[in-house]
């Protein structure tokens, strides 16, 4: 899921690290509203949460972060840490993800 669309009080089904490898945040804690700013400021956009149900909320996760993954190898040469790319960024996550989720609705 987009760590935009994050709730207070989900909880993590991976640890989150930094792009240098560093976890920031332990699998299985669930995340507050200093959590989700942290994310953002190290320029993660997506996290895999713990679901009580396996439904569309998980598929949709497994989707974002292989998405993410995908992208990240498409901006691999661009530097992730100017406003403009991270913007860019989060705009082609955000509309790869309305349209997943307009697809699944279609089918």
């Amino acid at each position: 899921m987009l760590v935009d669309q994050a709730v207070v009080g989900m909880q993590l089904a991976n640890n989150i690290c930094a792009p240098n490898g560093r976890v920031l945040i332990k699998a299985g804690q669930c995340i507050n509203e200093r959590h989700i700013k942290a994310l953002k400021a190290w320029g993660i956009s997506v996290i895999e949460v713990l679901s009580d149900t396996a439904g569309p909320a998980q598929g949709n996760s497994t989707y974002l972060l292989n998405l993410s993954r995908q992208l990240d190898s498409h901006f691999s040469m661009s530097n992730r840490n100017h406003p403009a790319v991270e913007a860019l960024y989060r705009l082609c996550l955000a509309h790869a993800a309305a349209k997943h989720q307009t697809d699944a609705r279609l089918a």
